[in-house]
């Protein structure tokens, strides 16, 4: 559906850095999808294959997969570990999660693939995936006279 058609254009505009690489990012994300694997973890594979500097998808997917399950088990937590500092300060510059390009989207706030986010004075979350809300934290009120 339409829903779908919107996550694969954004996905592609996010992941693909010129006109050759659209194609193969289309492509990732059709085999993606038919492997049954949903939006989120699409994304979560298309980052990771980016960061780590990878571009063996379907080896990626085949390590991943669990024969005894009958399902794909990514390890995302053991994944994040095996980067490298580089690697992690570049997956920290990088939209966390596909909700986060999909609001910036229907906001009409999109932005270059991989540009870094824009710092807005409220800091960095406390630990890796951790998400900050809106609301203010302690010194942040402005009432601490």
């Amino acid at each position: 559906g339409r829903g779908a058609e919107l996550k694969i254009q954004l996905l592609t505009a996010e992941f693909a850095d010129g006109v050759g690489a659209v194609e193969t990012v289309e492509a990732d994300l059709g085999t993606l999808i038919e492997a049954g694997v949903g939006f989120g973890d699409a994304f979560r594979i298309q980052l990771f294959l980016e960061v780590a500097g990878l571009e063996d998808l379907d080896g990626f997917l085949d390590a991943a997969w669990d024969e005894g399950a009958g399902e794909y088990d990514f390890g995302w937590g053991e994944l994040k570990k095996s980067l490298t500092e580089e690697q992690l300060e570049l997956l920290e510059s990088l939209p966390k999660n596909l909700g986060q390009i999909v609001s910036a989207e229907k906001r009409g706030h999109g932005r270059p693939a991989h540009a870094a986010s824009v710092d807005d004075g409220k800091g960095k979350p406390d630990s890796p995936g951790q998400q900050r809300t809106d609301k203010p934290g302690k010194g942040e009120r402005g009432d601490d006279d």
